[in-house]
């Protein structure tokens, strides 16, 4: 037997994607995102993450990588697929994700707090990242679900702790709705007010209290987000004695036009109705309905930008007044 001792080989260990994500600053999201061919991520940061997978003569898996391109999607989650509003919103994140190369899959709450919970964990095993509209789960579910979960997610109409949301100021919202039936005289208002767990309701409750506090009387009733809720819940508003009806949603203004004229109220003579989304309808519906509007597919496409972005980021947006036929001056009593 020989004695020379055989010289040790060198052996190259393989760079990793999480290699590239600490060479350029990014997230292992990020790395992915960029590699898989995703135009989503900012210009800049892309070229980082190229840059370094060069440097390290990174070499993505492609069985793995194929993997990733047949499971590419994003979750979203609605509590009421049959409100028009979310489906103006989805159009705005199905569009983005397509330009992506993305699917979407959708998932509704039935307005069901605990069933939001669990379609989170389900859309997990599917999708790249989950979008949550309006969630109606409690503040404290809403932080606990945003500190766990493994993944970038973004919240509409909603903040949750360190996660990013695209905002739209209710509020203001309501402030604007106030001063123009102010303006036509209107000192007596009812609200009909949305689901009890919605976070947007009671933003437009803190600034009626506002409004309260600055001499306009209020009333609350309890409604819904839905035409039947409008609907059943009219004669109420109607004996408080009000001028005007500010309803949560155009859903709830339609069901309150229906019973108005079950009641053989006219609208704006007897009484004026606002309402608030803008919803398709809401222009057509007799009289035409005077409400704020937003722009749903860009909040859409704004949320699916965030979850691209890996940041905490919030997009704050606002709403506008359109004024139509159910408004006018308040009549004498």
């Amino acid at each position: 037997m020989s004695g020379v001792t055989p010289r040790a080989r060198t052996v190259r260990t393989r760079s990793t994607m999480r290699d590239v994500a600490a060479a350029a600053g990014v997230s292992l999201a990020t790395v992915s995102r960029v590699l898989s061919g995703d135009r989503s991520t900012e210009d800049e940061i892309a070229v980082r993450v190229r840059t370094a997978a060069a440097d390290l003569d990174f070499r993505p898996n492609p069985s793995a990588q194929g993997l990733r391109r047949a499971v590419s999607a994003v979750g979203v989650v609605v509590p009421d697929l049959a409100n028009p509003y979310f489906a103006e919103v989805l159009q705005g994140i199905n569009a983005a994700a397509e330009w992506a190369g993305q699917r979407m899959l959708v998932a509704d709450a039935r307005e069901d707090a605990e069933e939001e919970v669990r379609l989170i964990g389900d859309l997990a095993r599917w999708t790249a990242g989950i979008i949550l509209c309006s969630p109606r789960m409690s503040a404290r579910t809403l932080n606990q679900v945003a500190a766990s979960f493994d993944r970038p997610l973004v919240t509409v109409n909603r903040p949750a702790r360190g996660r990013p949301a695209v905002l739209i100021d209710f509020a203001d919202g309501i402030r604007v709705i106030c001063a123009h039936l102010r303006g036509l005289g209107h000192e007596h208002v009812a609200y009909l007010g949305g689901p009890a767990t919605s976070w947007s309701d009671a933003a437009r409750r803190r600034a009626l209290r506002a409004e309260q506090r600055g001499g306009l009387r209020i009333d609350l009733v309890d409604c819904g987000s839905s035409i039947p809720d409008g609907h059943a819940a009219t004669d109420a508003a109607v004996a408080t004695g009000a001028t005007a009806l500010v309803a949560f949603s155009d859903n709830v203004a339609l069901g309150v036009l229906m019973r108005a004229g079950e009641l053989g109220l006219r609208i704006p003579e007897d009484i004026s109705l606002t309402g608030f989304d803008d919803i398709p309808v809401s222009s057509i519906a007799g009289p035409g309905l005077t409400t704020m509007t937003v722009d749903k597919p860009a909040l859409g496409r704004t949320a699916h930008q965030l979850l691209a972005e890996d940041t905490a980021r919030r997009v704050h947006e606002h709403s506008s007044l359109v004024v139509r036929g159910s408004t006018g001056p308040a009549p004498r009593r």
